[in-house]
């Protein structure tokens, strides 16, 4: 049996381990886009956690998304940000093992859609209820750029946060009601 030092075990978030082989898994070892992934949630999380508490136990990810539970059950809060899309998203990620009763959640949410809307000040990107589906989604994203705008990351993570914050003081009291 091979030994290896603790310090060359890879932290792996996903708890989804491609070999039984030991990897170190830092910065020289991820790829570019994994690498400005985490660069920015680094500083993403640092200016959230100056503003509000919600993702204060979270650590930054190389992922394209960080998730935190939204004090209720199958309910969390999301940090996205594209590569692709050219866009930063914050979500409420409705995910219960029970598709009906998070389908019910949905419809819920959904039929205050209107003074949800109204209470956050703007229209909300995307409302991606789908019926079947494991997970559903609640979006407002930023327009201000993705992560291909390093330039605009500070502007970016601050409008993000800010609407976080704001969404999380709208949705409250609906997600306090949910079943």
């Amino acid at each position: 049996m091979k030994y290896f030092p603790l310090e060359n075990l890879a932290t792996n978030v996903s708890n989804k381990f491609v070999s039984d082989k030991p990897k170190a898994y830092g910065q020289d070892n991820r790829t570019n886009t994994e690498n400005r992934h985490h660069q920015f949630f680094v500083q993403l999380l640092e200016q959230c956690n100056k503003k509000t508490k919600l993702f204060s136990t979270i650590a930054p990810t190389s992922s394209h998304y960080v998730y935190v539970s939204a004090r209720k059950s199958g309910l969390q809060w999301g940090l996205v940000i594209y590569k692709a899309k050219d866009t930063g998203s914050i979500c409420l990620r409705l995910s219960l093992k029970d598709k009906n009763l998070n389908w019910n959640r949905c419809k819920i949410l959904e039929s205050n859609k209107r003074q949800i809307e109204e209470a956050f000040g703007e229209r909300l990107s995307k409302w991606d209820f789908r019926e079947g589906r494991a997970e559903q989604f609640i979006y407002s994203d930023t327009e201000i750029g993705g992560l291909n705008n390093d330039e605009n990351w500070s502007e970016i993570q601050i409008d993000m946060v800010d609407r976080l914050i704001k969404l999380e003081k709208v949705l409250r009291s609906y997600l306090d009601k949910l079943p």
